[in-house]
């Protein structure tokens, strides 16, 4: 992975505490400094309340710092490397975050509260999967810490945005040395004007078909096909990947998201989108390639 931070977004809420936590676990695991990321949201009632007031205040700013740094540390009985704070929307504001400290990945949680001086992660993190600017691990309110008996899977669909997401999952599984699972969604459509389309003799045809695709591409990335537990599951994507998740007691899901670019894009429906607000296990949602820059 390119990066040697990983950013613990928070909004100073209960629900940010597990992401803190996750994120700091995952950082001694692979040796990366953890910043505590706050933003400020633009928007009329942290105007009307002097929110903006710590950009041209010092002490004001050092205040928020210090509320920030305590919080973590209260979450997590231990420090951050670093705080970042941002005045601006969140998305922009992660996205200059990432740049500035060299994120490897951000950590939020599913969801949270907004208010003033806090990010609005619940609808936030959409927006950031729907465009993920780096790797994006949307935690799970029950995630364990990272350890050595972990289980990280990949979702794979043979697209080079799962490629991608294939090393990533690669690399971090061989960093925590935790067992590699790779599983493709076999989606047949029900086409009841064709009933006799797909027979059951066909539909295994498919699954060895892409069985021998998942052997082929676990020796190109990974050496061998022993190396990764590897599964096809016929069924819809979404629901498939978390019933697998679940089987096998995955501790993190990892899937690619090629991004959406438009603003049309944050409300449209995705693999990615649906497993972050279902799955049984952290979500980590990798992007195809580096983002162009706006």
């Amino acid at each position: 992975m390119k990066g040697t931070t990983i950013l613990a977004a928070t909004d100073l809420s209960e629900a940010a505490g597990a992401a803190a936590r996750w994120a700091r676990a995952m950082g001694d695991a692979l040796e990366l400094r953890v910043v505590a990321a706050h933003v400020i949201e633009v928007g009329l009632r942290s105007w009307m309340t002097s929110a903006y007031a710590v950009l041209d205040d010092p002490e004001k700013m050092e205040g928020a710092r210090q509320a920030v740094d305590t919080w973590f540390r209260k979450e997590t009985s231990g420090g951050p490397d670093d705080v970042a704070i941002k005045v601006d929307d969140c998305y922009s504001a992660m996205r200059d975050m990432v740049s500035d400290h060299g994120a490897a990945m951000i950590a939020m949680a599913r969801s949270g509260k907004g208010a003033v001086m806090r990010t609005l992660i619940g609808s936030r993190v959409q927006q950031l999967v729907s465009r993920p600017v780096c790797p994006v691990a949307v935690v799970h309110p029950d995630a364990k810490p990272v350890s050595g008996d972990a289980r990280v899977g990949v979702a794979v669909d043979f697209s080079p945005t799962s490629e991608a997401a294939l090393r990533v999952a690669s690399e971090l599984a061989s960093a925590l040395g935790a067992r590699l699972h790779l599983v493709h969604v076999l989606y047949i459509p029900e086409l009841p004007a064709l009933p006799d389309l797909v027979v059951p003799a066909s539909t295994q045809s498919m699954v060895d078909e892409c069985m021998e695709s998942l052997k082929q591409l676990a020796r190109v990335h990974l050496g061998s096909p022993d190396a990764a537990t590897l599964e096809v599951v016929v069924g819809s994507p979404v629901g498939s990947l978390e019933g697998y998740a679940e089987r096998h007691d995955l501790d993190l899901l990892v899937v690619g998201h090629k991004g959406d670019r438009s603003a049309l894009g944050d409300f449209l429906g995705s693999v990615a989108r649906g497993l972050i607000t279902g799955a049984p296990c952290t979500v980590l949602v990798t992007p195809e390639d580096e983002p162009a820059e706006d």
